[in-house]
């Protein structure tokens, strides 16, 4: 008896895990397309130019 409990158990954890990763699959593909733009952003930058060293701001006049 307690072997039809435990795998009644069991087989639950699996379907619920499937349906639960299914269910998620929107978010991971969200998460991929997030982490390669982030990915192309972070080589833009080490590609750009470095900016020019001094003030920011111009001197005042006056």
């Amino acid at each position: 008896l307690f072997i039809f409990l435990f795998l009644a158990l069991a087989i639950g954890m699996i379907v619920g895990s499937l349906a639960t990763w299914i269910k998620q699959g929107r978010y991971r593909k969200l998460a991929r397309q997030c982490g390669v733009e982030a990915e192309n952003l972070r080589q833009a930058v080490s590609r750009a130019p470095a900016a020019q060293q001094g003030p920011s701001l111009p001197k005042p006049t006056g």
